[in-house]
């Protein structure tokens, strides 16, 4: 009898543990989500975002239609942006062909287009539904050789069951959870978290109706503005010295622009520091998902010959508060406020843009739009520029 029992029991304990065994690992389910879309050439979809954490409020949700094609990336969404905190809804129409952006506001009657890679920075008003990964050569690589990964079981979505994955990212604050498809691998949400010193703010994209390798036409990426839509000035105004960001090694223009406390600050009373200006507004999904790592090099160098500056420009409505968002977010860098003519001058026309600027005034390096290569390219010059000045000062 005791001989049975412990068959049985060997028996049981083995099937239980090949179960166990057959459940993948979160890397595992992400390695094969990412082969799934290695095959994807091109995809429509419907999205909508929603938002919910201390920035809320200061969000738009957005819903519309995505059309995507890849390599080089190309893509077409037609969307309705809802500022809820305003009671103001626009729809809105973005195309890049691989060479250039095209952005419609219908609801302004304008648009604006602008050659790649600055004019990355005119899709940050509907990025939130981008799941660009989808399209991409080298899909989920953040996740797969950086992130530190959970799985956290199963999900529905929209009927779709889901395995859930959950990454984070060491020395960073922002983190994504994704919910893969069991059937074909391929993300029906996103979740993107971004953290505050006060709490998180958690960006969510659903996708329905997927399709992929569908049939697309050339023609879908050239979007073309309706008659009588005009540019408005404040954001394609040429600036003064170049058509395109300024030039690394040229002097930094000068500018004075008003704190929250109504003092005055001048790029010129810098002098001596390194200059990181950060070119946003409130309603820019990238300048929210970029703030987390500039209050990090903040506290980092508060003590160092390095300065990180915020420079608000481009508003949209009355009801817009740069200085009570940051207080919500418990972001501690000083900001500028009404930047609109500054930007002129940098050649800016997308958001956000950043300009790293060293101790003699002298640009060292301009980008537009969200790169992580491009954080740590500007955190590494930052190094070294504040060894140089600590060598300097000690000779």
């Amino acid at each position: 009898m005791k001989r049975h029992f412990l068959l049985f029991a060997a028996t049981w304990f083995g099937v239980a543990a090949a179960a166990l065994g057959d459940e993948p690992t979160p890397t595992e389910i992400l390695r094969q989500a990412a082969d799934a879309m290695k095959q994807v050439r091109s995809v429509t979809y419907q999205a909508q975002t929603s938002a919910n954490g201390v920035l809320k409020s200061h969000l738009p949700t957005m819903n519309g239609q995505v059309t995507m094609a890849g390599q080089p990336i190309r893509l077409r969404v037609t969307a309705e942006v809802n500022f809820v905190s305003r009671g103001e809804k626009k729809p809105i129409e973005a195309a890049s062909d691989g060479r250039r952006v095209i952005l419609v506001d219908h609801g302004d009657q304008q648009y604006q287009q602008i050659d790649l890679p600055t004019g990355e920075g005119l899709l940050s008003g509907v990025s939130p539904l981008l799941v660009r990964d989808l399209v991409s050569e080298e899909p989920l690589q953040r996740e797969l050789t950086r992130g530190a990964l959970t799985s956290e079981g199963t999900a529905d979505v929209d009927g779709e069951p889901c395995d859930v994955v959950y990454a984070t990212f060491v020395g960073e604050k922002d983190s994504v959870r994704w919910f893969l498809s069991q059937a074909d691998h391929l993300p029906r949400q996103v979740e993107r978290v971004i953290g505050s010193p006060v709490g998180d703010t958690r960006m969510m994209t659903t996708i329905v109706s997927l399709k992929t390798n569908v049939t697309v036409e050339n023609e879908v990426f050239a979007l073309k503005p309706p008659p009588g839509y005009g540019q408005p000035k404040p954001r394609t105004a040429r600036p003064q010295r170049s058509e395109n960001l300024l030039k690394s090694g040229s002097l930094a223009p000068d500018w004075t622009l008003k704190t929250p406390t109504g003092t005055d600050l001048s790029l010129k009373s810098l002098r001596g520091n390194v200059v990181l200006l950060d070119f946003w507004a409130t309603w820019c999904g990238p300048c929210k998902r970029a703030m987390p790592n500039l209050q990090k090099l903040h506290e980092k160098y508060k003590d160092k010959p390095v300065k990180i500056i915020g420079v608000n420009c481009w508003e949209r409505g009355r009801g817009a508060d740069p200085v009570k968002m940051m207080k919500q977010a418990g972001y501690t860098y000083p900001i500028v406020l009404g930047g609109g003519s500054v930007a002129r001058a940098y050649g800016v026309r997308g958001i956000p843009t950043f300009y790293l600027i060293d101790p003699d005034g002298k640009i060292m390096l301009a980008t537009s739009g969200l790169n992580a290569e491009k954080e740590r390219q500007i955190e590494r010059l930052i190094e070294e520029s504040v060894e140089a000045l600590t060598k300097k000062k000690g000779g």
